[in-house]
């Protein structure tokens, strides 16, 4: 009987150990899946860039993009900006520009990959031909709504905007949030001439300037809670987008809106999202921002003759950004801020 129960004890306690035994290979496997996966695609994220021949450091700005400069593309485009660093419109002829459409921020506006004419700003300036318009981009790769925010707030801003009445699209995307809290992963490349501008908020509530987001971090004590996980675009180590997060972006976005009505006579500030924010979305809204919601809108594989997406990026092809002006310019005509076609 003592030899049986401990054998029954024994097989009891071995059972124990390999059950033990599995659960910790387990846990390694994920810690080391984990570690390569950051391996693996922490490179997409954290770029290690060298300083651009078509950006330098700004005092206010952080950095912006280099006056008349032009860069040809493997597909033959143009990608070039204008006397003032913006990226050329290109305009259909006009009798007289009446009003002004800015449209910002960041590359996805700018029109990474594609040449003048199929940016979205460009193309929405063809579907709106004969409003008497004038379209301009202001929109700089990884700009962040605090770059944006301290465009309109510039001492030397508008330079080159005559016109004194008109609207701003903004397009919102999930990282922006990521962005204005200064996650390093996302706001901080290795090149000295790009600098974020950091806004916090006062003892009294309101938002104020406070120099640069710092280049380095001393992780984790001072990094945003942070999770890894896959999006439906593309991979990204982000935010867990926390509340309060998401608030100091909507205030930094809501506080452009009340720059630019200082500076102009406004006839709208929109925002768009290409992907779904919800809670984002009704933090502006809230407060009286009329949003756009277009998510879906690159959904399909093709658009027209091409893909909607460029291959192995998450920007629009020409085809795509027409897809969203043309979106753009009926959901524009349609609050009254441009004629109906």
């Amino acid at each position: 009987m003592g030899s049986k129960g401990s054998r029954v004890r024994f097989g009891a306690w071995l059972f124990r150990e390999q059950m033990l035994a599995l659960v910790l290979g387990i846990g390694v496997a994920l810690v080391l899946l984990y570690a390569a996966s950051g391996i693996i695609y922490l490179p997409q994220v954290l770029r290690s860039r060298t300083p651009r021949s078509d950006e330098f450091a700004d005092d206010w700005l952080g950095y912006r993009r280099v006056p008349q400069f032009k860069s040809l593309l493997v597909s033959g485009a143009v990608q070039s900006t204008d006397e003032w660093g913006r990226r050329v419109t290109v305009q259909p002829p006009e009798d007289e520009f009446q009003t002004f459409a800015i449209f910002g921020i960041d590359s996805m506006v700018y029109g990474i990959g594609v040449g003048d004419e199929d940016t979205i700003p460009s193309s929405v300036a063809a579907a709106i031909s004969g409003s008497n318009i004038k379209v301009y981009n202001y929109a700089v790769g990884e700009y962040d709504p605090s770059n944006f925010l301290a465009l309109m707030t510039d001492p030397r801003f508008p330079p080159g905007v005559r016109e004194r009445s008109g609207f701003v699209v903004y397009f919102c995307f999930d990282y922006h949030v990521s962005r204005v809290v200064g996650w390093p992963l996302l706001v901080v490349p290795n090149d000295p001439t790009v600098r974020y501008p950091r806004y916090v908020r006062g003892a009294d509530g309101n938002l104020r300037r406070d120099g640069y987001l710092k280049t380095v971090i001393n992780w984790p004590d001072e990094a945003p809670h942070w999770l890894p996980f896959t999006h439906h675009r593309q991979i990204y180590l982000t935010l867990t987008q926390k509340a309060e997060y998401r608030r100091l972006a909507a205030d930094v976005i809501l506080q452009t809106k009340v720059e630019f009505e200082r500076r102009f006579e406004s006839r709208g500030f929109f925002v768009v999202f290409l992907y779904r924010l919800p809670k984002m979305q009704r933090l502006l809204e809230e407060r009286g921002v009329v949003c756009f919601d277009y998510d879906g809108i690159l959904s399909a594989e093709r658009c027209g003759a091409e893909p909607c997406l460029q291959p192995h990026d998450v920007h629009p092809t020409a085809s795509g950004n027409r897809l969203i002006a043309a979106r753009l310019a009926a959901d524009l005509a349609r609050v009254g801020v441009v004629q109906a076609r």
